[in-house]
């Protein structure tokens, strides 16, 4: 799974154009579950930036509860799953990151790596965003709109660490405005880019602070000792 990850400096240093919605969610090294990040999607003008909950909630949810087991979709089933494939169809996304965290080690004693590029570059994760409107019954003032992030098997390398990892390319990739297009609407193609990612990375075992989910700072990457 990715559950916690990392939007920096190498994000904000390559999105030069996108510096000002970026400043907006600021510099965080330990983003987490239901709190607000950015996304790249589809709009009217092409490529638009939008801040959104992490943490899917489909449509027709009852209330906001089921975002704490939809932070992820799996690229295995994400396009028949009942709580993403409406978004799987017409509403994909890209998530903006320098790395993420994946950890090891026994219940307890949870030693956090931190994953990224080897250059340094910033990385994009797949993903999925859909608007919920609240119960039927007692509709929100403002629509929320969330996402989740797909995840596939891992890598040779990084299945060390984890068997699963994110969905993701390099920031100029082609893939990325064929997954944000709304009009594409070939599952069995879209499938073929949720793969594991054969790019050289980097892991570095970094400090137990970043465990604790309110813990935020360039310490949470600093390498453990």
């Amino acid at each position: 799974m990715c559950g916690r990850y990392v939007l920096g400096p190498a994000t904000d240093n390559y999105w030069v154009d996108l510096r000002g919605f970026l400043d907006t969610l600021g510099i965080r090294y330990n983003v987490a579950p239901t709190s607000t990040v950015g996304i790249l999607r589809h709009g009217s003008d092409g490529r638009e930036p939008a801040a959104v909950r992490w943490g899917l909630i489909p449509s027709w949810a009852k209330d906001a509860k089921i975002a704490y087991s939809t932070i992820n979709a799996r690229s295995e089933s994400v396009a028949e799953k009942p709580a993403f494939r409406a978004a799987f169809k017409r509403r994909r996304c890209m998530v903006f990151a320098d790395g993420y965290y994946e950890w090891t080690g026994p219940k307890g004693d949870k030693q956090p790596h931190f994953i990224r590029f080897a250059d340094g570059e910033p990385m994009l994760f797949f993903g999925l965003w859909e608007t919920w409107r609240g119960p039927k019954d007692e509709p929100l003032d403002e629509p929320l709109e969330t996402c989740t992030i797909i995840t596939t098997s891992s890598n040779e390398r990084l299945a060390e660490i984890h068997d699963r990892m994110p969905c993701l390319v390099r920031c100029d990739s082609d893939d990325i405005d064929l997954w944000l297009d709304p009009e594409f609407e070939d599952a069995d193609h879209l499938k073929t880019l949720l793969v594991p990612s054969e790019e050289e990375f980097a892991t570095t075992a970094v400090n137990r602070y970043v465990n604790k989910v309110g813990n935020e700072g360039e310490q949470c990457l600093e390498p453990a000792e």
